[in-house]
């Protein structure tokens, strides 16, 4: 499915808070996605020169995005990084963890309540970083972010790739 379909989908489906199934389990906080505006031409769109064009994509139909969040806390979801967030996460990310990027990778979300980072490699597979753990040990969680992203609306934003007993 095309980002455009599924963002559509999740505007429909999610703009609205409600209750959510995890892992076959009534979820204990109420979900919703919100959207941005697209990201605007400015000056500054130069400098997303080399990003995956997934991602380029992905702000011509928004800047940012929260799915999943939880409405009363704000301690579950995914927040998706506007491009300057993802160019200065990224900048971040590679100065701290020097020995765990490889050519081509990108952070470009991140888990709110959480410090997992979601991470497009060069071949534009995602991996969920982990604060702990080194890159070998990181789960990746789709082949692209088409995948990641109909994997997630499949899930109703729980994190699928954990088994439910290890949450």
């Amino acid at each position: 499915m095309a980002i455009e379909e599924i963002v559509a989908n999740l505007r429909r489906d999610w703009s609205t808070a409600r209750t959510a199934c995890h892992h076959g389990e009534r979820c204990p906080f109420v979900l919703r996605c919100t959207f941005t505006q697209p990201a605007s031409s400015s000056p500054e769109a130069q400098r997303l020169q080399g990003m995956p064009d997934t991602l380029i994509d992905m702000w011509r139909r928004f800047e940012t995005a929260r799915l999943f969040e939880d409405e009363a806390f704000g301690q579950w979801g995914v927040e998706l990084l506007s491009p300057m967030g993802v160019l200065d996460l990224t900048r971040s990310f590679n100065n701290e963890r020097p020995v765990d990027v490889q050519p081509g990778d990108v952070v470009f979300g991140r888990f709110l309540g959480d410090t997992e980072l979601l991470l497009m490699s060069g071949d534009g597979r995602i991996h969920v970083t982990r604060p702990l753990d080194e890159r070998s040990h990181w789960p990746t969680i789709a082949n692209n972010l088409e995948e990641f992203l109909e994997r997630l609306v499949d899930a109703e934003g729980a994190k699928y790739w954990e088994s439910p007993f290890h949450q």
